[in-house]
Formats: structure tokens, sequence, C-alpha cells
């Protein structure tokens, strides 16, 4: 396990580029929303961890993540993020 000298585990942090919106309401505050997964989890080759850019061998569209997309396989959709920064 990759942990920090206090012990706690490190982590990979996501932040998304698009900015959150429920029906007419639009987050204007600055917040992205964003995810994490374990470092051990990202660095691992056996789970086949992402950040795709190009899809069919062409770049991402807005609707599959444009400019990036970070795949977890394994995780839920939550940590599936598209747009990324």
């Amino acid at each position: 396990m990759m942990t920090t000298n206090d012990g706690y585990e490190r982590h990979v942090q996501f932040a998304g580029a698009d900015v959150p919106r429920v029906g007419d309401w639009k987050d204007e505050t600055g917040f992205f929303y964003g995810a994490s997964i374990p470092l051990r989890h990202a660095l691992d080759v056996n789970r086949e961890v992402l950040v795709a850019f190009r899809m069919n061998g062409e770049p991402l569209s807005m609707e599959h993540g444009y400019p990036l997309r970070i795949i977890v396989p394994g995780c839920t959709g939550a940590r599936r993020n598209v747009a990324m920064t």
C-alpha cells in the first residue's frame, strides 16, 4: 500500500472541467465535480485505468468527455469522470 508518513493511503484526484447543472440550476460558485481513487489502483497495470483522449482513432467529442476521460474499470460511474482538467 502506498501511504503517507502519517499512515494515510495516497489517492489520485480527478477534477471535472464541466460545470454541474441540475435542471435550471447552474452552480456559479466555482464548484467542480471530482473524485479520487487509491494511487495503488491507478498504478496497477492489471486494473487497466486509462486516461483517454481519443475514441476509435478520433478526438473525444464533448458527449464522450472531451478533452480527457478517465476510465476506471471496477469502480462506480461516479469515478468515471469526463471532461477532465
